[in-house]
């Protein structure tokens, strides 16, 4: 995996894939732009394959164990403790170099959303995990590996597909004490999507203990409820 953060972008850069490589010019602010991602690539051979069961399979699969993906990460400094920032994140298999699919409309883009963060917490807009899943892989012992691990996950379906279009979501800290809430718009498309729910956490001393909240509305008005505490 590959990180490249500058203090300050001065000038539109050229991202090199054949190379791996990328360059970003920097000044003495604290703002920073950083190119991260991984490519997983695994071979694999199985057995007891097709219709009796007595064939076997050999496949490249373009996620081993974790889901192939590049993303950016934008942190500007406006002064006075306030930070613009810009996350997007894109998720492919690297064996054919298709956009990683299973996710609702299509989306290219796994997460892309701006926020506002200082003194008052952190304010975020667009496509975003939900509080659920926020507070299910950040505090929970049993979920470590999501959401990038390429293997079963019940907490995605439990988490309310874990990601939400159209969000704003507010998040903040006081000292072992994080709390958030989202919603977001339906915006008055067929599959839906209106959300709102909130978290709250504690996490001190290698401990941590939350409880959530969400709800989740179809076009046809027929909703989904779901919490967690542990």
């Amino acid at each position: 995996m590959k990180k490249v953060a500058a203090k300050k972008l001065f000038a539109l850069g050229a991202i090199a894939l054949a190379s791996g490589s990328a360059f970003a010019q920097a000044s003495t602010s604290t703002s920073s732009v950083q190119l991260y991602g991984i490519v997983d690539v695994a071979y694999r051979h199985t057995n007891n394959e097709g219709a009796t069961g007595n064939g076997s399979l050999n496949q490249l699969v373009g996620n081993g164990m974790s889901q192939s993906r590049w993303g950016i990460n934008v942190n500007e400094d406006l002064g006075n403790g306030m930070k613009a920032l810009v996350n997007l994140e894109n998720r492919f298999t690297a064996d054919n170099g298709a956009t990683a699919g299973g996710y609702p409309n299509g989306s290219y883009f796994q997460q892309s959303w701006v926020g506002l963060q200082g003194g008052f917490g952190r304010l975020t807009m667009g496509r975003q995990y939900n509080v659920l899943f926020d507070l299910v892989t950040s505090t929970y012992a049993s979920y470590p590996y999501s959401p990038y691990m390429e293997a079963y996950k019940p907490e995605i379906g439990f988490a309310l597909l874990a990601r939400a279009d159209n969000m704003i979501k507010y998040t903040a800290e006081v000292g072992a004490i994080r709390g958030a809430l989202q919603y977001s718009f339906d915006e008055k498309a067929a599959t839906g999507g209106k959300t709102m729910g909130g978290y709250l956490r504690y996490a001190a001393n290698g401990v941590a203990a939350g409880v959530g909240y969400q709800d989740y509305e179809f076009a046809s008005g027929k909703k989904i409820k779901a919490w967690t505490l542990g």
